[in-house]
Formats: C-alpha cells, sequence, structure tokens
C-alpha cells in the first residue's frame, strides 16, 4: 500500500512523455469545443465536461484538474472524478439514483459558426429525458453561463429531479520558464482551498501564491453556483489522490454525489472535489436552470461578480457574443464554395484567432490545451497568423503583435562555454503572453527568419511608415546575425536549431527562411533609405540564393530537398517506428513550403519552382487518400502546403483543382465532424481519421483558413490581397 502511494506520487513528479503513443506524447488532447473572452477560456470535450478553464488570460493559468493517458482508455485515461460535469438526481418509481449526462448518449455542436456558445444534448431513453446544456463565457464578465433545460418525455418515469454540477478544482498561479509541461502537472504539494461560503450560496475555490516566472504575486478565485437556491452540497478530498484516507479525509464529492449521498463537508484544502445540487421545477414536461462559474482575484471580487451574473439572461449573453465576433470578423473574406463544411471550418478558425488573442501583449497562443502544452506563442506560426490579421481587417492586432515581438528580440548575450545561449538578434522558442520564455529549446533560425519577414510584411500590407522605423531596429539586428551567421565552405547558414527540433541542422528550413528575412530585411531598408544595409543584405541573399541552387537542390526529385543527413535517412526509412518520425529530431528535408510562399524564391513558372511545387504536391497528396489508403498513421500541417501551393498554382485550373481537393479533405476528415475545429495533427484510427494533439489548435486553422480563401477567392482582388 505505502509502496503504491510512493510509486504514484512519484510519477506526478517525472515528465509525462509516452513515447509510443506519437503523435499524442503528453496524452491526447480531450477538447471538442471552446468558449472564451480572450480572459476567461474555457474547453468541453464532446461529452459536455469542462477540461480546461483558463484565466485571467489564453496563455495563463488552468484551474481545473483533468489528465488523460491513453487514447484506448476509458476518458482517455481521466479519473472519473476530473473536470467539472453535470448531472442528475432522479427520482423514479424504483427509488433515486444519480445519473451523469457525459454517460448518455450525446451530440454537440455550436450555436452558429461565428460565434463560440456551445451546444450540448444529452439523451436517456431509459428515463425518457432529453437534457440541453448550452455554454457561452459571456463578453464584458468573465463568466461561464451553462444553461441547462430538461425536456420530459410523456410516459418518462421520472418523477422529481436535481441538478448537480461538479468540479474538481486545481487552481494555479505560477508558471515555470521554459517548461511548459508545469502546466500540465504541478506538484503534488500544489494546494487550492475550496469552501462551501452560504452567505453567497457556491463553491468558492481560492488561491494565493507567487509566479514563479516572474517573482510577483497572484491570487484567483472560482466560484461555482445556480442561478437558484441549492440544497445539498459537499466538498471532498480528491479520493484518488494517493494520499487520501477515507477514515478521515472529507468525502470526495463526485464519489458523494454518485451515491446520492451529501455529509455537507463544507471544506477541504488541496486537490477539492466539490459538488452542489438544486431541485428542478418542472412546468409542464420542462425544466430549467443556469449553472454559473465565476472567476476574479479574490474571494470578495468573485462573490460579487457571481451575484451579477446570476441576473445576467444566458440568451441575452450568446447574442451578445455573437455580435462581439460579428462586429471584428464581418469584413473577412471567406472562401467562395457551396461547401458549407469548408466554410464552417473556415469561419471556426477566425473564432478561435479572436478568444485566443491576448489584448494586452497581443500574443496569441497556439491552444489552450494543457495536453499537449501549448499555451504560448511561438513567432514563427505567429508570423502567418500576423499576415491572416492582415488579411481579415485586423491589422491593429498584427501591429500590436509585432511591437510585442520586437520588444521581445534579444539585444544582449548571455555566453556559456563562448557560446551565446541566445544570439543577439533572435528570438526564444515561444512566450507566454506576459514575454516569460515558453519553451526549452534557446532559439531557431527559422523562427528569426520569419519573425523578420512578419516586421516588414504588415509594413507591406499596410505602408505605415512611421511602424516599419519603429521597428527597423529589431529587423536589422536579426538580418546582421542572419548575414554573419553563415558557413564559409558552402555559403549556406551554419547548423541551427530548425523547426523546434532539438538537433542543430543545416537544411532547406533554415536557408530558406534565412533568404527570407535577407530579402524582407533588403525590402525594408530600401523603403528607408538605409543604402548601406540594403546593400550588405543583396550580397548575402545573393550568396546564400547560390549556395541553396548549388547545394539543396535534388536533380533526382527535382525540388530543393538534399542534405539529409545519415540520421535523417534513418529517421526517414519506411520502417523507422513511428515514434521516431514524430519526435523533434531533425526536420526533414522534403516539401519545403517557404520557399514558394512566402519567400518567392524564384517565380512559379521558373523550372526548377515548378518541379519543387509538383514535390511538394507529392508529399502531401498521400494524406488525403485516407484512411482508405490505411497507408499514413498520422499527419499534420497539409494546409501549409496548400498555402504554397494555391499561391504557385493560382494561374493552372487542373493544378489548383488539386488543392481544392486537399482543402475538402481536410475540411470533411481532419476537422472534427460536429464542430469544426482543428488539432495540430490527424491520426488514423479504426479506419476512421481523428483530429488530434491541442485542438482546436490556432495555426493549424489559420493556415486551412487561408488555403481555403486563396483555393476558392471571391474575386482575383481577394487573391491579391491575401497573397502579397
Amino acid at each position: 500500500m505505502i509502496g503504491g502511494r510512493l510509486t504514484r506520487s512519484i510519477r506526478t513528479l517525472l515528465p509525462p512523455l509516452r513515447l509510443r503513443e506519437a503523435p499524442e506524447f503528453f496524452g491526447p488532447t480531450d477538447i471538442n469545443a471552446q468558449s472564451g473572452n480572450q480572459r476567461l477560456s474555457v474547453a468541453l470535450n464532446d461529452e459536455g465536461t469542462i477540461t480546461v478553464l483558463r484565466w485571467p488570460r489564453p496563455s495563463f493559468f488552468n484551474h481545473v484538474k483533468y489528465h488523460t493517458t491513453r487514447r484506448a482508455d476509458p476518458r482517455y485515461g481521466a479519473h472519473p472524478n476530473e473536470g467539472m460535469f453535470l448531472g442528475l438526481r432522479v427520482e423514479t418509481d424504483a427509488g433515486a439514483e444519480t445519473t451523469w449526462l457525459r454517460d448518455w448518449t450525446t451530440t454537440q455542436w455550436y450555436d452558429s459558426d461565428g460565434s463560440d456558445t456551445v451546444v450540448t444534448e444529452h439523451r436517456s431513453d431509459a428515463f425518457g429525458l432529453t437534457v440541453r446544456v448550452v455554454d457561452t463565457v459571456a463578453v464584458d464578465e468573465d463568466v461561464l453561463l451553462r444553461a441547462v433545460t430538461v425536456r420530459r418525455d410523456p410516459d418518462s418515469p421520472v418523477e422529481s429531479a436535481s441538478l448537480l454540477a461538479f468540479a474538481h478544482f486545481h487552481l494555479g498561479v505560477s508558471k515555470k520558464p521554459k517548461s511548459p509541461i508545469h502546466d500540465l502537472r504541478r506538484h503534488p504539494s500544489d494546494r487550492t482551498h475550496a469552501r462551501y461560503r452560504v452567505d453567497v450560496d457556491a463553491v468558492v475555490a481560492t488561491k494565493r501564491g507567487v509566479d514563479e516566472s516572474t517573482d510577483v504575486r497572484r491570487r484567483v478565485a472560482v466560484a461555482l453556483g445556480f442561478d437558484q437556491r441549492s440544497d445539498h452540497h459537499q466538498v471532498g478530498r480528491d479520493a484518488f489522490d494517493p494520499r487520501y484516507d477515507e477514515t478521515s479525509d472529507a468525502r470526495d464529492a463526485y464519489e458523494s454525489a454518485s451515491a446520492g449521498e451529501f455529509p455537507g463537508d463544507d471544506a477541504h484544502s488541496g486537490e477539492p472535489t466539490a459538488a452542489l445540487a438544486t431541485p428542478l421545477a418542472f412546468e409542464g414536461d420542462d425544466a430549467t436552470a443556469t449553472v454559473v462559474v465565476a472567476v476574479a482575484i479574490d474571494r470578495e471580487a468573485v462573490s460579487t461578480l457571481l451575484g451579477r451574473a446570476r441576473t445576467l439572461e444566458p440568451s441575452v449573453v450568446a447574442a451578445e457574443k455573437a455580435a462581439w465576433f460579428d462586429s471584428l470578423l464581418a469584413d473577412a473574406p471567406m472562401p467562395a464554395t457551396d461547401d458549407p463544411v469548408v466554410r464552417a471550418v473556415a469561419r471556426r478558425a477566425l473564432v478561435t484567432l479572436v478568444t485566443n488573442y491576448d489584448p494586452v501583449s497581443g500574443a496569441v497562443v497556439a491552444s489552450i490545451a494543457t495536453q499537449s502544452p501549448y499555451a504560448q506563442d511561438w513567432p514563427r506560426d505567429g508570423a502567418f497568423c500576423n499576415h491572416v490579421l492582415n488579411v481579415v481587417g485586423l491589422s491593429e492586432w498584427a501591429d500590436k503583435r509585432n511591437r510585442w515581438y520586437a520588444a521581445l528580440q534579444r539585444t544582449d548575450e548571455r555566453r556559456l562555454l563562448g557560446h551565446a545561449l541566445v544570439p543577439k538578434g533572435n528570438w526564444v522558442m515561444n512566450y507566454y503572453a506576459d514575454g516569460v520564455a515558453g519553451g526549452p529549446i534557446p532559439w531557431e533560425i527559422d523562427q528569426t527568419g520569419l519573425t523578420v519577414w512578419t516586421l516588414w510584411d504588415h509594413y507591406r500590407a499596410t505602408g505605415d511608415e512611421r511602424y516599419l522605423r519603429e521597428v527597423y531596429p529589431a529587423i536589422r539586428r536579426a538580418a546582421d546575425f542572419l548575414a554573419g551567421y553563415r558557413d564559409a565552405t558552402t555559403g549556406l547558414h551554419r547548423a541551427a536549431h530548425e523547426d523546434d527540433n532539438v538537433v542543430p541542422s543545416r537544411t532547406i528550413h533554415g536557408a530558406s527562411t534565412v533568404w527570407l528575412a535577407l530579402n524582407s530585411a533588403l525590402q525594408a531598408a530600401r523603403a528607408l533609405g538605409a543604402v548601406e544595409d540594403a546593400a550588405r543584405y543583396r550580397r548575402r541573399r545573393d550568396e546564400l540564393q547560390a549556395a541553396i541552387d548549388a547545394h539543396l537542390w535534388d536533380p533526382e526529385a527535382e525540388a530543393y530537398s538534399s542534405g539529409k543527413s545519415l540520421l535523417d535517412r534513418l529517421l526517414e526509412h519506411r520502417h523507422a517506428p513511428d515514434v521516431l518520425r514524430a519526435l523533434p529530431i531533425l526536420p526533414g528535408t522534403g516539401g519545403n513550403t517557404t520557399l514558394a510562399w512566402p519567400a518567392r524564391f524564384a517565380a512559379a513558372d521558373h523550372p526548377r519552382m515548378r518541379g519543387h511545387l509538383d514535390h511538394v504536391w507529392s508529399v502531401v497528396e498521400p494524406s488525403f487518400a485516407e484512411p482508405t489508403a490505411g497507408q499514413r498513421r498520422f499527419g499534420m500541417y497539409e494546409s501549409k502546403a496548400l498555402v504554397a501551393l494555391a499561391t504557385g498554382w493560382r494561374d493552372d485550373p487542373e493544378r489548383l483543382a488539386r488543392v481544392r481537393r486537399g482543402v475538402g479533405w481536410i475540411a470533411h476528415n481532419h476537422a472534427t465532424p460536429d464542430t469544426h475545429v482543428l488539432g495540430e495533427a490527424w491520426i488514423r484510427e479504426d479506419g476512421r481519421i481523428r483530429t488530434a494533439v491541442s485542438q482546436p489548435h490556432t495555426f493549424t486553422q489559420l493556415l486551412f483558413y487561408y488555403a481555403s480563401v486563396l483555393a476558392f477567392p471571391a474575386s482575383e482582388q481577394t487573391v491579391d490581397a491575401a497573397a502579397w
């Protein structure tokens, strides 16, 4: 017994990597929909369980306990008392019993393609009940309203019922620099205090502490209540905690509510579980109630907020939310196709972008998910995000983001054994919304290249010379570094981290982005009359272009895919296990998209570029044969290739039809069929394609949006505006 508890305790301290579960190394993402307001972000799985609840910013912190392990396990391995979910306590002739809505037949959808109100409908034929839950995070208040309607069949055996609301709190106030898994699994001594407070008729969980990454003291309070009086409550300890002692600890609220027993324990400190019950008043065969989740800085503030939230009408809140999205996205171009699924996935991408934007810094998280822990902003991906922001009419957001990137650039160097940890002019792997370094890789050369491009690209979209003058010092620092970071033998760049891979390499991924950066810096220098800078960047750009043609062109493949190391070849061997191909060890050398767009390394009708574009298609085309072909077990970022192909093939109707086919495959296969969200990857499972890894994934979805607009342009003007 002691050994088992010790083993479980040790496991909580280890990095939760599962190498055999590629690409879901951190456990499967149990998210099917999300609702947020750029401060409070809530994720739900397809059974209506809240699996993530972030506040005060999409980037940090998560306040609900929910941890998956394996896709094959029930609830993906999460304990039955994890998350926040709803149930009923029903009375029939046979007696009373508790039933959790997640165990019923469930369907889920968004109330509209242009908003994020989530509708989850549960059905029990045995009880003759249909329960609809409508979830909306309000625009102006940090509250989630869960409007519940219970409809009873005429022949239902249910005589009366109470609504149950359960929560497993695990509040956060700290993050670790360069260690995003801290967001996923915290130290077992991390404590949250929860108490049922009779004065507000709600369970209020609180926590205070120091954010390790900033040394700033933080506080948070989360309240769970109804819009009407409760009649039972229980606050207890997590029964799955290895330290749980059923003889002395307050009973787990999940176990208590499941048994229909509410001892009425008021408080627990640690990893508290909480349950509330309220009787439903049926008018005819319908009954309604609203569950309210409110988040604020402390108990007093959240109690006041809860009081206001109880007066809100859920339908009005949902309408205000839809109007908010419409005010921001009304002018965004949409794909001109009669395929409603393509349009729905494209629109969902923009809604996710809006909710995952941080108005304080301008950061956009890759995902609010904790599995994988992607609640950071990657400048490399952010460059494409900024391009889309300019396309959809949110240029002021792109402006703010680029100024943030410029401020984050390393302007000095800390050295170890004579080497700069992050060389001057570069950026780290990714950032939390407050500028704290998120990931462990110190710097990446392709990220530096793409960040230079986005700093220039925004000027090209807006013509704002004042902006360009203000960010030009950052462009120059990065371009000067890249111009000097050359291999004297080949004229290529020196080996560096590329595309989040841990082994330094020198491939077309780095070379194409360095060329793009130098070309962007050249144009910026010319625009500002910086003659000497322009000459310097032009010389190095031209030298690099010649080196790419000389060393990275593969005549057999007719593509810029040469330069494979022995390790590359081993990883790409057809007998290499999936785990090796999925691990971020080295970037593959095939299918580089940057050369075609945004670099425009050569004209689309240049013989080498024609060959390279055909090669890019050959790399992604097999994905579109799944699941029927049964050859690929997973894939990712096909949309990135489709963007490049749509740009290069815009005047070739036959080839553009291929791009449209790919866009359709992603919409109808990779995206979830009910909520139209995309994960970073897809997996083939049981003869079906399922989305995976941190869905909704902001950048994967934006790449799809962009590809769909280019593949199905509303007009030539749309294409020209989108594909600068």
